[in-house]
């Protein structure tokens, strides 16, 4: 018989934290992701019943399930973490503020203004093990310790008052959670873009004393082209950091040139440090710029899967079908109709730019881009032919 096995249940996306609901007259619903999950949790489910025992035999009183209670404990860790970006200091004061101090200043507000404080309501969201109560905080303990001064560790005891707080509270606390982790690696990807930026800036600095070193070995009148090939690399890898929170249609384009020109530049740099008889210091120095490429390339590979960014509701483009716009309980007539629906419901962008791309240099692009470098040397000339078909067959116009 043959064994079949299954994978587990991935936990990269199942995330714990909290709810603080202040109610109807409290203000915006607020949510904290707890960014490490807690070292110890605990749920315990206690039941409401007696044991009697009587001469004839015994039984039972059951009076339905008791207050549960869960307990965590854990750290805040200690520099910023993924996906919220809060160090410890900011992690510990938004949690104490969220399950402890907050909920207690809603309650109180509610009761001064003659409204009922039960409207106030903290949940406790566990997505990996399936966990969505509405809680009390009965106790929340901070720890300090010498031993780990880095650290504040919690401990916190909250008491369950309703052990099934409702599938709207678990949709809500996943479309945060996966808000919070878009933004925060869309901030990181842009981060990374800037660093490979600098890095190209200081090179277009610096490419005329690294092209120079090899001058002896290949073709003198490689400096230029190469020149240029890194300068137009850097122009467009500014373009897509400025445009890739627009809309496709205006972001592929830049997105699939940088891409290919990333990939290009790697295999130009490992060929040209493949060069027979190259010092090691100047092949170290191209193989490292041959690295920085590859990580661009890798950059831009993650920012093109990013996840979509919500859109506004679209529902008012379809407008009324024939008639339905006299009929109670219908659709009105379009408010959009006359106009462009695509520039009333967008952003607009402060700067459209304009790429235009030879089919020269694409092919230029596509063979540096797939042509191993080891497996087919490139000579000297030949790199400098295909520099020059690139960099004089890319356009860029604001």
């Amino acid at each position: 018989m043959a064994l079949t096995t299954t994978n587990p249940t991935p936990q990269a996306d199942k995330n714990i934290g909290f709810i603080l609901d202040p109610g109807p007259f409290g203000g915006p619903v607020e949510f904290h992701n707890l960014a490490i999950r807690p070292e110890d949790l605990t749920r315990t489910e206690p039941s409401r019943t007696v044991v009697q025992q009587t001469l004839g035999g015994a039984f039972v009183d059951s009076f339905g399930r008791g207050l549960g209670q869960i307990t965590l404990a854990g750290n805040t860790g200690w520099k910023r973490k993924f996906p919220t970006h809060r160090d410890w200091l900011e992690e510990y004061l938004q949690l104490r503020e969220r399950v402890y101090a907050g909920w207690h200043y809603h309650r109180e507000f509610l009761a001064l203004a003659g409204k009922d404080p039960n409207e106030v309501k903290l949940v406790f969201v566990d997505t990996l093990d399936q966990i969505c109560s509405v809680v009390v905080p009965s106790q929340f303990v901070i720890k300090r310790s010498k031993s780990r001064p880095l650290l504040i560790a919690y401990h916190i005891v909250l008491s369950v008052v309703e052990a099934e707080a409702g599938n709207a509270y678990v949709k809500a606390f996943k479309d945060f959670t996966d808000q919070e982790r878009w933004f925060a690696s869309q901030a990181s990807l842009g981060d990374g873009i800037d660093a490979i930026t600098a890095f190209l800036d200081d090179l277009i600095n610096d490419i005329d004393g690294i092209a120079t070193a090899i001058t002896r070995f290949v073709d003198a009148y490689i400096v230029g082209p190469m020149r240029a090939f890194t300068t137009l690399t850097a122009r467009v890898l500014g373009v897509v950091n400025s445009v890739n929170r627009v809309v496709d249609a205006v972001f592929s384009v830049p997105m699939a040139l940088a891409q290919g020109l990333t990939q290009a530049a790697t295999n130009i740099f490992r060929a040209v440090a493949n060069i027979a008889n190259l010092p090691n210091r100047v092949k170290a120095r191209y193989m490292e710029v041959a690295g920085a490429f590859q990580n661009a390339y890798c950059i831009l590979t993650k920012l093109a899967r990013r996840a979509p960014a919500t859109l506004p509701n679209y529902q008012d483009i379809y407008g009324a079908s024939n008639c339905s716009s006299t009929v109670p309980g219908t659709a009105p007539l379009s408010p959009l109709r006359g106009v462009n629906p695509f520039y009333s419901l967008t952003t607009p962008v402060s700067t459209t730019v304009a790429v235009s791309i030879s089919p020269e240099a694409q092919a230029g692009i596509d063979d540096m881009a797939k042509s191993d470098p080891v497996l087919f040397p490139r000579t000297g000339a030949n790199l400098r032919r295909a520099l020059d078909i690139i960099s004089s067959g890319v356009g860029l116009a604001a």
